[in-house]
């Protein structure tokens, strides 16, 4: 499988609440690609759904939901750092962003031990405007195996949502903002895609951290539960549909962390979700690593559950 396309989401700058970037990236990239598709989707995005992407394909039974914000840091008065999200971050980390005055570029200094009391300063060669938002420096590592880059979560889940959207003909992906900081629109679009599309069912393409038995290389990851507990019902459903599958796969009884279906289960429309996503190990860093053949069994298993549930 080609990784040029992951290559290229990384690169973009989005963090949580300023996701209008990697939008208009994956609009130009549908439009350039669906005459290449098995169906052209359509495409809703802008106006009342803000900084989220709306693709319908088909007839509709199942949301994808992929969320394409990035945890970071958030400029303050004499140049102290407010985290966005949870990153996980050491003294010299490399950042960047984008204020009035062009691209900016700065090292993040913190002192002691990690806590979410930890004062964190950065040093620039030149003032950053305040409330200017910053993440890592994107610096491309690949190898036959593995990819390693900052922003895997969850522009690995939006790559995978993508490489489905080559093949799908019913189903919706949705790209959403803002699940970093605890989640934006989805209740708002859970009520659309029930409304307009009686859609109940939803998987989460979100990345999943090398925790609880989790490893890179052990294939996609079905998740019992994080911080949330889905419907058990669904949840072994997709797990004994999963199972008839030739495609490599891991389980998860996580205990914290979240994705979109947290919000799903306060929306206004009766939802069940399950996640399922790929491993990533050193998540919220820099330094953020990943299995090609646990990318590929994923999309393998994404593409059968899209036509079985």
């Amino acid at each position: 499988m080609d990784f040029t396309l992951l290559k290229e989401l990384t690169k973009i700058h989005a963090p949580s609440a300023e996701e209008d970037r990697i939008i208009n990236y994956i609009v130009d990239y549908t439009n350039k690609n669906k005459h290449k598709w098995a169906v052209k989707p359509k495409i809703f995005h802008g106006g009342i759904y803000r900084n989220n992407v709306v693709l319908v394909f088909g007839k509709p039974r199942v949301a994808v939901f992929s969320h394409i914000d990035s945890v970071g840091f958030m400029v303050g008065h004499k140049n102290t750092l407010t985290r966005i999200g949870g990153p996980n971050y050491k003294n010299g980390f490399k950042l960047q962003g984008f204020d009035n005055g062009g691209k900016v570029t700065a090292t993040l200094r913190c002192k002691g031990k990690k806590s979410r009391k930890q004062k964190l300063t950065y040093t620039s060669r030149r003032p950053i405007e305040m409330g200017t938002n910053l993440t890592y420096v994107y610096n491309w590592r690949e190898t036959p195996t593995t990819v390693q880059v900052c922003s895997q979560d969850d522009r690995m889940g939006t790559f995978v949502a993508l490489k489905l959207a080559e093949t799908l003909k019913n189903g919706a992906l949705v790209f959403t903002m803002a699940e970093e900081t605890g989640g934006g629109d989805i209740e708002f679009l859970a009520k659309i895609l029930y409304e307009k599309y009686k859609i109940t069912k939803a998987l989460i393409s979100d990345i999943i951290p090398t925790e609880n038995g989790i490893t890179l290389g052990g294939g996609a990851i079905v998740s019992y539960r994080d911080r949330n507990i889905p419907r058990r019902s669904y949840v072994e459903h997709v797990l004994n549909l999963v199972r008839k599958m030739p495609y490599k796969f891991q389980i998860e009884v996580g205990s914290k962390g979240g994705n979109d279906g947290a919000n799903l289960i306060t929306a206004p429309a009766p939802f069940d979700w399950c996640q399922i996503g790929v491993p990533v190990k050193f998540y919220h860093s820099p330094n953020e690593k990943t299995n090609k053949a646990d990318a590929l069994a994923t999309l393998n298993i994404y593409k059968a559950l899209m036509k079985k549930l």
